[in-house]
């Protein structure tokens, strides 16, 4: 038993595929971008958080802002990023030795409650 596609169903399928191109109202990103590090200013993870900023903000024509915020571990750091918006203006650069204290010490890594 062969099944007929109507050309006006394929028409309606692509026209909601492509439906969500045409509701942004501006190209990502249209305000600056924000780097949390989690370690001190002047280490290692820092110079490599700052070339990051400074190829981002060349790639993307944007402005980037480093944010140090160093202490328990990274908690306050990743809790930072936590609360922040959802909206991809807000990265967390980390080596990966701030993964293990974490998983091992907080089951949810935050310095704060809500």
């Amino acid at each position: 038993m062969a099944m007929l596609v109507d050309r006006r169903d394929v028409v309606k399928a692509l026209s909601l595929i492509a439906l969500p191109a045409f509701a942004q109202d501006a190209p990502y990103p249209d305000r600056a971008l924000k780097l949390i590090v989690l370690n001190a200013p002047g280490s290692s993870v820092d110079t490599i958080g700052r070339r990051l900023g400074a190829s981002l903000a060349g790639a993307l024509g944007q402005s980037v802002s480093i944010d140090n915020k160093a202490g328990a571990a990274g908690a306050m750091g990743v809790d930072a990023g936590r609360i922040s918006a959802p909206d991809g203006y807000t990265l967390i650069v980390a080596s990966r030795a701030v993964r293990s204290p974490l998983r091992r010490c907080c089951k949810k890594p935050s310095a704060t409650t809500r």
